[in-house]
């Protein structure tokens, strides 16, 4: 195992060259690697909270760098809600990697990462009344109005007549059927105006 000890202290350092780890990165793994050393198996099962612990990080950062070993193909693991992980170090993990593809793999978990807040934000927008949204979150999203609010304002408007009701209804439907957006599928910013432009 001493050998394993050498010989994953070479490759992690190689490695690190060409694409730089950090220094919370490597700690995590050089933690690892001493109970792997310890144990004499490159496969056991700690926790997030003892790695944190021994560490003083905290546990977040420590979930961050375990994911950025396992996305290099440098550790696995196997994590169930409320119990320890079984942790594998991996020995032959490539040295050079293929930027092109690891490139399009965090493409991809950006782009979920903005599908989850966009349902995310729906979800406040819907559910928390507008004085619970403070001014930050109300920069980065467009607040939906609720139908009433809706026609309140636009029988508040000159051009409003009560036979433009139906039409009015379908429209704020229709923009929320569209995710808030207009006939050219644009983000609608400014609903009062929009609204006001498609009265007759």
């Amino acid at each position: 195992m001493e050998n394993y000890n050498l010989e994953l202290s070479e490759r992690i350092w190689k490695f690190n060259e060409s694409r730089a780890l950090g220094l919370s990165t490597l700690s995590i793994y050089f933690f690892l690697l001493k109970i792997s050393v310890e144990i004499d198996s490159l496969k056991f099962t700690i926790s997030d909270t003892e790695v944190s612990k021994q560490l003083k990080m905290t546990r977040k950062t420590v979930k961050v760098c375990k994911e950025k070993l396992r996305r290099f193909g440098i550790i696995s693991y196997r994590s169930i809600s409320g119990i320890p992980a079984e942790i594998t170090l991996i020995s032959d993990y490539p040295l050079i990697l293929d930027n092109q593809h690891f490139d399009d793999d965090l493409n991809k978990k950006r782009k979920a990462k903005k599908q989850n807040e966009e349902v995310l934000v729906q979800t406040i927008i819907f559910k928390t009344p507008v004085s619970e949204i403070d001014d930050i979150s109300r920069k980065k999203i467009m607040y939906f109005p609720t139908l009433e609010e809706f026609i309140e304002y636009a029988e508040s408007i000159e051009t409003y007549d009560d036979n433009l009701l139906l039409e009015i209804k379908n429209k704020h439907q229709t923009w929320i059927n569209n995710g808030w957006k207009n006939s050219f599928d644009r983000p609608i910013t400014n609903w009062k105006s929009a609204l006001k432009n498609s009265l007759p």
